[in-house]
């Protein structure tokens, strides 16, 4: 059987010699007597024919910018390049991004390739060029008025309109802006770049003085998009709650929607994260940040009112505050007759920082709320003693 192996990997090699420029190989003998082929590298520029050309920006013929430009190396070729090339074979060196000069030439390339595409292949250029580079403006424009209504809401979603090629992106917005789809027009309002939001993304989501008068002169459709913005502001946020549908004309569901919206969007989730439960957090040597405490706030406005039972379950389980307003919380709710809102802020809490909060749950009488409780105080007393012995 060995001799056989041995003989199919020489047939194997001899025809790789033929169609590559080299190959080279490692064979081990296993315990078991068999054959075994560890190590196998060859040329990359003779696997070419073998190999599916990348998925990425390859207009020039040349690789130039596809998903595998600059290529993953070889341990002997960073080697050889004595240490240019980090570990992963990534380059330390900064490397140029996709059609930067934006010479007629390339800017032609891509706005005939763009022409050609069906509407799936579009975004998906666009959403290429957006991770690696700035959209040229040509191709900015083709997309602001393609036939195709899903590239238009890409674009309005997603351009970046303060690094648009060559400036001025005015053109581009107003014609966004004008659409005849009202759902092109809403989607202005999901783009952080947005200019004309309600509130300064810059500035810690500070509102504009007048963002009362803007969300009464938006549709429904936009009011809906301005929530799935990722840079939504917690202070827009805490207003939407604290105000009646009535002061900002907005019909009573939708106004709930939006706030529903609001406490699932994952800007606001990841920031209650970070910033919303240490009790300080150092930047620098001179900067101290202390907790974010509107999402506290929000906690608050949750579990009272006439939002509670709609949004509180949302709020407890997927947005961060304080150990204290999350204990308060629980403690009010302790003798409440529906337990899964005990559940959600449960499942929202971690050890050990919301240690109170789950020693109480683990003694609840809802047998749910109890097994959540006691699950998360085991799994960290386990981690902090992992050779401590059960006890039966």
């Amino acid at each position: 059987m060995l001799i056989i192996l041995l003989l199919f990997t020489c047939i194997n090699l001899a025809l790789l010699l033929l169609t590559y420029k080299w190959v080279r190989i490692s064979v081990q003998v296993g315990q078991d007597n068999h054959a075994y082929l560890t190590e196998m590298i060859s040329d990359v520029l003779a696997l070419r024919e073998n190999v599916a050309e990348p998925d990425g920006i390859d207009l020039l013929g040349r690789e130039w910018y596809g998903r595998e430009w600059p290529r993953q190396l070889s341990q002997r070729e960073r080697e050889i390049l004595l240490g240019a090339y980090t570990q992963d074979g990534l380059p330390r060196f900064p490397n140029p991004v996709p059609f930067e000069v934006g010479d007629s030439y390339s800017s032609y390339l891509l706005t005939s390739k763009f022409a050609t595409l069906q509407a799936s292949d579009k975004i998906r250029l666009l959403q290429q060029l957006r991770s690696v580079s700035q959209l040229p403006l040509k191709l900015a424009e083709l997309a602001a008025t393609d036939s195709n209504e899903t590239v238009r809401i890409w674009l309005a979603s997603h351009a970046k309109f303060d690094s648009l090629e060559k400036g001025d992106a005015e053109g581009i917005i107003n014609a966004l802006k004008n659409d005849p789809s009202p759902y092109v027009i809403a989607s202005l309002l999901s783009n952080p770049d947005f200019e004309e939001l309600p509130w300064q993304c810059l500035c810690g989501g500070k509102l504009e003085d007048d963002w009362r008068e803007r969300v009464r002169r938006y549709t429904p459709e936009q009011c809906l998009a301005l929530m799935y913005n990722p840079m939504l502001s917690p202070d827009f946020l805490l207003e939407l709650m604290r105000s009646t549908p009535a002061t900002l004309s907005l019909d009573p569901e939708l106004h709930k929607q939006m706030v529903a919206i609001g406490v699932r969007n994952p800007g606001i989730i990841e920031n209650s994260r970070m910033w919303g439960r240490k009790m300080k957090q150092t930047v620098s040597r001179d900067d101290v940040i202390e907790t974010d405490m509107r999402y506290g706030e929000i906690w608050k406005l949750a579990f009272g009112g006439s939002w509670l039972y709609d949004i509180s379950r949302p709020v407890a389980r997927y947005i961060q505050t304080s150990p204290k307003v999350k204990l308060e919380i629980y403690n009010r709710f302790r003798e409440n007759r529906d337990p899964f809102t005990r559940l959600a802020i449960l499942e929202g809490c971690i050890m050990p920082m919301d240690e109170e909060t789950l020693r109480l749950g683990a003694q609840d009488s809802e047998m749910l709320c109890k097994r959540e409780a006691q699950s998360k105080i085991e799994a960290w007393e386990k981690r902090r003693f992992p050779y401590q012995p059960d006890i039966h």
